[in-house]
């Protein structure tokens, strides 16, 4: 998270706030990105921006560490810094997000004609316990992250969806979803208007 948005803040940042709040604190081997590195205590990490930290595709919310990060096996227990973000979808969540998200269907849906001549948006089902999936549709971006809103629901198992239903082109992607959570998201793809 970059500094501030919603990290280490309480009426005082940085190492007063830890001072103030958080008595025999230890805080070492952590990543803060765009932060001031005199404010915070020695032996952290102090990437310019979020996207210096390398994760496998942040825009995407997949906040795993990239092979080239140089902050893979960092942390105070020679693992990746944060959060082990496949473990953390395991316990309360999802395990295994949908992959392989693509498009399908080359023809226009004329004459009232559906598959193959109709686009829809196909998926890898990855997972073994979601209740249903949710499509998402890009819809703008900011300095930190794409923003997607929900754009259809689709019972557990189903793995396609007619493109027609969702307006004309845009960027994609899926989510399984369950009681628990949500999953990590499938790769975004881009469709065209037809």
């Amino acid at each position: 998270m970059a500094h501030n948005d919603y990290g280490i803040f309480g009426g005082a940042s940085g190492t007063a706030g830890l001072e103030a709040y958080f008595l025999g604190y230890i805080f070492q081997r952590n990543l803060l990105a765009d932060a001031i590195e005199s404010r915070y205590p020695a032996n952290n990490f102090y990437p310019a921006s979020l996207d210096d930290a390398l994760f496998v595709d942040r825009l995407a919310e997949d906040y795993r560490l990239s092979i080239s990060s140089p902050y893979r096996n960092q942390g105070t227990d020679g693992k990746d810094i944060g959060c082990d973000i496949l473990q953390l979808h395991a316990a309360v969540g999802i395990q295994n997000g949908p992959g392989n998200l693509i498009m399908w269907g080359a023809g226009r849906g004329t004459h009232g004609y559906k598959y193959p001549y109709e686009p829809y948006l196909s998926w890898t089902d990855n997972s073994s316990d979601e209740e249903e999936f949710i499509i998402e549709r890009k819809t703008g971006s900011n300095a930190y992250q794409l923003i997607y809103t929900e754009a259809a629901r689709v019972a557990a198992g189903v793995t396609t969806y007619p493109l027609g239903s969702l307006g004309n082109g845009g960027t994609f992607r899926v989510r399984a979803v369950n009681a628990r959570g949500k999953s990590i998201v499938s790769n975004p793809v881009e469709t065209y208007s037809y």
